[in-house]
């Protein structure tokens, strides 16, 4: 497969992540009516799944490090907004969910926007 064609494939995935991102968020902004240990299951699987997105474009390389702080501070904000949550934070917590989630989002609208936009350069 040519180069550009993963280039594609990568666009593609990361949209399609943005997308279940948003489904996800979405579902946790009703967690208050939700017991602490799934708004804990939440916040571990968006830790999760983020952190391995960092180590694929440290591992892969990839030029963009903005990226990875998207991520990061989107991590920081909404996976730890639902561990406060959790352990009895109060719902003005959400807000910084709510900041951490676009984060998020952002992160994954850039990564796609990186892979089309032409040629990585180190």
């Amino acid at each position: 497969m040519h180069r550009s064609a993963w280039l594609g494939v990568a666009a593609l995935n990361a949209v399609v992540a943005m997308l279940a991102a948003m489904v996800a968020v979405f579902v946790s902004f009703d967690l208050p009516t939700v017991d602490a240990n799934l708004m804990l299951a939440a916040g571990a699987g968006f830790q999760i799944v983020h952190a391995l997105a960092i180590i694929g474009l440290c591992a892969l390389g990839w030029p963009r490090d903005n990226i990875a702080w998207l991520f990061f501070y989107g991590i920081l904000l909404f996976s730890g907004s639902l561990y406060m949550r959790a352990l009895g934070a109060g719902a003005p917590v959400m807000v910084l969910g709510a900041l951490g989630a676009l984060l998020l989002l952002l992160g994954w609208l850039a990564l796609a926007w990186s892979a089309l936009s032409g040629p990585r350069r180190p």
